[in-house]
C-alpha cells in the first residue's frame, strides 16, 4: 500500500479532512512554485499530519504546520534554499528541515548544508515518518 495512504492506518497519527482543490492552489500561489503530485494528493487526503512524532506541513490553521508559514520563514532565515523547494517538515531538531520539490525529490537541510535522502514523499514517510528504527 501507498505510504501516503497507510497514515490512516498508523496509531500514532492525528490529520485533518483534507484540502480542497482551492486552498491547494491558492497556497502554491502564495509560494510561487508548484507542488509535487504526491504532496497534493497527500494535502487532499489530510490537509496535514502529525505522524509518530513528526509534524508533516500541509494547508493548515496552525502556523506549526502550514506549508506556506514554514516555507517563507525558513527561506528567509536561510538563503541557500531554492526558490523550487517548500517545507514539509521543520524537524526542530538541530536546524534540520525536510523540503520537497515539484519533481518528487525530498531535501534535507542543516547547518553543515543540503542533501536529497529520498526520492517522493512517499519513500520519505516510510524510511523516516512510520519506520520504527
Amino acid at each position: 500500500m501507498d505510504a501516503i495512504k497507510l497514515i490512516k492506518s498508523t496509531e500514532e497519527a492525528f490529520y485533518g479532512t483534507g484540502a480542497s482543490e482551492d486552498d491547494i492552489k491558492n497556497a502554491q500561489e502564495r509560494l510561487r512554485l508548484q507542488f509535487s503530485d504526491d504532496y497534493i494528493e497527500y494535502l487532499k487526503l489530510y490537509g496535514a499530519a502529525m505522524v509518530n512524532g513528526h509534524s508533516l506541513t500541509g494547508i493548515s490553521k496552525s502556523k506549526q504546520l502550514d506549508v506556506v508559514e514554514n516555507t517563507l520563514r525558513e527561506k528567509e532565515i536561510d538563503n541557500r534554499i531554492s526558490d523550487d523547494l517548500y517545507v514539509i517538515e521543520n524537524t526542530t531538531m538541530d536546524g534540520i528541515i525536510i523540503w520537497q520539490t515539484k519533481n518528487r525529490m525530498i531535501y534535507e537541510s542543516s547547518f553543515t548544508g543540503i542533501r536529497i535522502i529520498c526520492k517522493s514523499l512517499s519513500d520519505y514517510l516510510e524510511n523516516y515518518v512510520l519506520s520504527k528504527r
